[in-house]
């Protein structure tokens, strides 16, 4: 999806991570890292799956931003648009079916949320769609790299504020506002809040030469997790950040080459599996409901379900008459 943009060396690392990544995204919305013990494990794999959204943010900017002409830039953001649209409609309908619940009411949401929230797991192409422009414009006003390491900080503590006044009864005057945008929900100040800190990150490394070193860069890491465990809202932690950033230059500079591993086939994967894996969650979870299933063994079926349904469709699309199915991914 991102990698059409332009020919570039080949970084086999960001592919396979991508890979790892989307599977830490499928973890984070089964909820089942939240009930693991002892709390240092939980922890520590809370460090890893909140870095998953960012780390796609971050590569995404870094890709997409290389894009020197109008025409390269707009078709990427073209291409976008119709992923979201396209499986914002299939997931909706996905939805529907498993639940058996379809109402006008629910379908004026869903176009609510497609226009200004980000629709259900879909909220991150939402960002990006948002974002994008915004942060090409900055570029092309000669905005220095380090600019966008200052608007990521910014638009990171603000999130950070307006989430714990919005979702208080009475936070002050000052705040007051946020209850009514928070608390309503009428429109995603905080996924355009995440988006904008970490497209800003992916922008940095893509205009700036400055990469920490791998010492600095796992320090970062290690630092950021110990911040984390303190934090009680792990996905607005002030770690998250530190995490990313320093993940993402230990993968960016990780030279890696297995002839027997196809990295393309990873990253068109990583991709299905963040489409599909709402879907396949709900699906799940209806079917094992009151059967006393352990959590562990759920987590394991949906995670094989959506790699097995990722690498069908990937068949499928190679098939006669099915090709428009890579037009999904």
């Amino acid at each position: 999806m991102i990698n059409k943009l332009t020919t570039m060396k080949n970084y086999n690392s960001i592919d396979l991570m991508k890979f790892v990544m989307a599977l830490c995204v499928v973890t984070i919305h089964t909820f089942y890292v939240e009930i693991m013990e002892p709390s240092i494990i939980r922890d520590l794999l809370h460090s890893l799956i909140c870095s998953a959204v960012p780390f796609f943010f971050i590569v995404s900017a870094f890709f997409a931003m290389r894009c020197m002409d109008s025409t390269t830039f707009w078709r990427y953001w073209k291409r976008i648009l119709w992923l979201y649209l396209s499986w914002g409609i299939i997931n909706f309908v996905g939805y529907s079916i498993i639940e058996q619940n379809l109402t006008l009411e629910k379908v004026q949401s869903a176009a609510y949320d497609l226009l200004t929230n980000g629709y259900s797991v879909l909220w991150y192409m939402w960002g990006i769609l948002v974002v994008l422009p915004i942060l090409r414009k900055i570029r092309h006003g000669g905005a220095s790299p380090i600019i966008y390491l200052v608007i990521a900080l910014c638009m990171y503590l603000f999130n950070r504020a307006y989430t714990h006044y919005g979702s208080m009864e009475n936070p002050g005057t000052i705040w007051s506002w946020a209850v009514f945008l928070y608390q309503g929900k009428y429109f995603g100040i905080t996924n355009f809040c995440i988006a904008m800190t970490y497209l800003s990150i992916g922008t940095f490394f893509m205009q700036s030469e400055f990469r920490p070193s791998k010492k600095i860069c796992w320090l970062l890491i290690i630092v950021g997790a110990v911040e984390m465990h303190f934090e009680k809202y792990k996905g607005v932690a002030l770690g998250v950040p530190v995490i990313a950033f320093g993940l993402f230059c230990l993968v960016e500079n990780w030279h890696l080459n297995c002839n027997w591993m196809s990295f393309r086939w990873l990253r068109k994967m990583s991709t299905l599996i963040y489409f599909i894996h709402g879907v396949v969650i709900v699906g799940i979870s209806q079917v094992v409901s009151g059967k006393g299933i352990c959590e562990l063994v759920i987590w394991s079926i949906i995670i094989l379900c959506c790699i097995a349904i990722s690498a069908l469709l990937l068949k499928l699309s190679k098939m006669k008459g099915l090709q428009w199915i890579a037009k999904l991914y």
